[in-house]
């Protein structure tokens, strides 16, 4: 399931799908916070670290109510990497097992080896979850791409 601008530079592939509201779209103005209100905090923590990751300055939050979903698109439950121009992010090891990714092609990033290069725009990262990856890391990835 594709969540987000289908045009999108970014792409975070993800597991696990949310409930979608009915009558949702990407391209309402609400549309982070009806998706959070649909669903569980899990997905209200993975979008926060998703617009921590991708906002173009510290003031995420108004990245994530605003344009989160114009300028990153989440592929839930991936059957095949999409082409797209900007960065991809494959998170947890259960999103690399249904794109058959094989860890053993990425280089750690030597600062924190839980994050991976795979190419020049495509990382293997933990579970977007604080427990998995916290703000140290957050920042850490921020700077490698």
């Amino acid at each position: 399931m594709k969540i987000g601008n289908p045009e999108a530079q970014h792409l975070i592939y993800l597991p696990h799908s949310p409930v979608i509201p009915t009558h949702w779209s990407w391209q309402q103005t609400d549309a982070a916070e009806a998706l959070i209100s649909a669903n569980s905090n899990h997905w209200r923590k993975i979008m926060v670290i998703a617009a921590k990751i991708f906002s173009p300055d510290e003031n995420w939050r108004s990245y994530l109510q605003a344009k989160l979903f114009w300028e990153l698109c989440l592929y839930t439950e991936p059957s095949k990497q999409l082409p797209v121009e900007g960065i991809q992010l494959i998170c947890g090891k259960a999103a690399g097992e249904m794109l058959k990714i094989n860890a053993h092609d990425a280089i750690p990033l030597l600062s924190e080896p839980k994050l991976q290069r795979l190419n020049e725009k495509t990382w293997l990262v933990p579970y977007l979850d604080y427990r998995q990856f916290p703000n140290r890391m957050i920042a850490l990835l921020r700077l490698a791409i």
